[in-house]
């Protein structure tokens, strides 16, 4: 069970990395704008309540922005873990 969950953070990670990767570049789409905060908060890096205000559209692009920061933050994370585990 553990090892299941431990690769589910993984791949969430994988994909949060993956999605910073197309909102630095400018080639994000709404769509992947919205499974990037729902993936922050199910990673619990944004609060319920951050979330909420996202989907009404409340403080959207300062959610947003620091959506993409603590994405950055996840995907140094990710990096390195790769890293460690290639070795």
């Amino acid at each position: 069970m553990l090892k299941m969950e431990m690769t589910n953070n993984y791949l969430r990670e994988q994909r949060i990395f993956e999605l910073n990767e197309k909102a630095k570049s400018g080639n994000i789409s709404d769509l992947e704008k919205n499974e990037l905060m729902l993936l922050l908060y199910q990673n619990g890096s944004i609060s319920q309540k951050q979330f909420e205000n996202y989907k009404v559209g409340k403080n959207t692009s300062e959610l947003l922005k620091m959506a993409l920061t603590i994405s950055a933050i996840v995907a140094v994370g990710y990096l390195i873990d790769k890293a460690l585990k290639s070795k």
